[in-house]
């Protein structure tokens, strides 16, 4: 299991071109995406801009901590919740931007009837579109996550 320095180390190197030309989303002071709650408020899926731990995979995850600012985002501790049996369940540290809340986050109505959603391939997609706006290409295309793999590998190859 990797730890937090090793976290921070591997997302500041994808994340470092950023940083020279910062993005409104990079820049504090802002307010965490993330809040810590109980049961069903506080579960949190991977939206896909960076690339999946394997320790949460497509599962959602408790949020345990949030720590602090350090310059890209506000780390933070998710537990794996779709894990049973015996030891411990799988934890990993995962940016606040790259989490959303389906409980608070989700458009409920059709996605599919909303004119902004057209074309996009998934609501991670559409997430991210709201929550990035002029800046989500670039931010997805730096993350190479999930949502990169999606939307914008195959039109460069």
């Amino acid at each position: 299991m990797s730890t937090r320095r090793d976290f921070l180390k591997q997302c500041g190197g994808i994340l470092g071109i950023l940083i020279a030309e910062p993005i409104r989303l990079f820049v504090p002071p802002r307010d965490p995406y993330v809040y810590q709650a109980r049961g069903l408020d506080g579960l949190y899926s991977h939206l896909g801009v960076l690339p999946c731990t394997k320790e949460l995979n497509i599962c959602e995850g408790s949020l345990l901590e949030i720590g602090d600012w350090d310059g890209v985002g506000y780390p933070c501790l998710v537990e794996n919740v779709c894990t049973f049996g015996p030891g411990s369940p799988p934890r990993a540290w995962i940016y606040d931007f790259d989490l959303w809340n389906f409980r608070h986050d989700d458009e409920f109505r059709p996605l599919w009837k909303r004119p902004d959603f057209a074309g996009l391939p998934n609501h991670h997609a559409w997430h991210a579109m709201r929550r990035f706006g002029n800046d989500f290409e670039r931010i997805v295309t730096t993350g190479r996550g999930m949502l990169w793999r999606q939307m914008f590998k195959k039109e460069r190859a």
